[in-house]
């Protein structure tokens, strides 16, 4: 593939396979023997997401590549984990994505030009040719064949895959008894409200099943 878009709902619990403990999400192999994927690495015991292509070049076979920031996966959480790729070799090629867009925060280079998958399969949860299972829980998955916007990620988030339907590849429907969808942010907002002599002013935070919780303080008489 080119451009794309790849976001999971899954739940990693622990250290996948090998010597680091990578534990794959999706995987395709690619002409030069290594494969184009999407896993939580162990980063020993600080795990974070990480999203890698694949080169012609022989010095940069696994490249480019992108990781999000030590323990910006946390282990026994449901998270929305993806990446969005443009098509191109450059550093600036690859999104990351914990729920939502995040900063790459330690990236390799390829060369050359992007290994071709033309006629792999796609694999879920492993490693075609080795052993890296997904260690945790898996609840949905959608491939799209190019960059979603951070709008359409959050919908994704909310509505699963089919919420975006322009260029959607294969999915999984999230499953809402076992993935969770992570909760908005809650948003902070200045308040004021009169009540007969007493003015109340302060803050409110609504949360995202619609309450609010408010912290005021109140300048008047009571009568």
């Amino acid at each position: 593939m080119a451009a794309m878009t790849i976001l999971a709902y899954a739940r990693p619990t622990g250290r996948g396979g090998g010597a680091t403990g990578l534990s794959y999400i999706w995987s395709k192999m690619t002409a030069n023997g290594q494969p184009r994927r999407l896993m939580v690495d162990h980063n020993g015991g600080v795990p974070r997401l990480s999203f890698g292509l694949a080169s012609t070049s022989s010095l940069a076979k696994w490249g480019p590549n992108a990781s999000s920031g030590p323990g910006t996966v946390a282990y026994g959480q449901w998270a929305l984990l993806g990446a969005t790729h443009d098509g191109r070799l450059r550093d600036t090629s690859i999104g990351l994505i914990v729920n939502t867009p995040v900063i790459s925060a330690e990236y390799s280079g390829g060369s050359g030009a992007l290994a071709s998958d033309a006629g792999a399969p796609m694999v879920l949860l492993d490693r075609e040719d080795l052993s890296r299972p997904f260690v945790g829980d898996f609840g949905g998955f959608g491939l799209w064949n190019r960059v979603l916007s951070p709008s359409e990620i959050d919908a994704v988030r909310v509505g699963g895959p089919q919420a975006v339907p322009s260029g959607l590849v294969v999915f999984e429907d999230w499953v809402p008894a076992t993935a969770p969808i992570p909760p908005t942010p809650t948003v902070p907002v200045s308040i004021d409200l009169n009540l007969g002599s007493a003015t109340f002013a302060g803050t409110a935070t609504i949360n995202a099943d619609g309450s609010w919780d408010a912290t005021l303080k109140a300048r008047g008489t009571w009568r």
